[in-house]
């Protein structure tokens, strides 16, 4: 908020959201944003993240690609802040 530079995430602005097309959006791009400082420094070669809608909420899926090759599957549950490893 004090500092030009964005950090973190706004997904927890999303908790109180309508689930359309609109909420979907926002949360693909909040955390997008969140977690583009890994590639901007280094930590990630790549990361890509697509959502979907559920009857619950929004499911946001994450794939962390390593410099080293590896690549992490995550799943997150935008209404109940949830992270699983897939």
């Amino acid at each position: 908020m004090f500092t030009p530079k964005r950090n973190g995430s706004k997904l927890w602005l999303l908790e109180q959201a309508r689930n359309d097309g609109g909420a979907l959006n926002r949360a693909i791009d909040y955390c997008r944003n969140a977690l583009k400082y890994f590639t901007e420094n280094g930590y990630a070669k790549t990361i890509l993240v697509d959502g979907r809608r559920t009857s619950k909420g929004i499911a946001l899926t994450i794939e962390v690609y390593g410099k080293d090759g590896e690549i992490d599957k995550y799943r997150y549950d935008a209404w109940n802040n949830s992270l699983y490893r897939q």
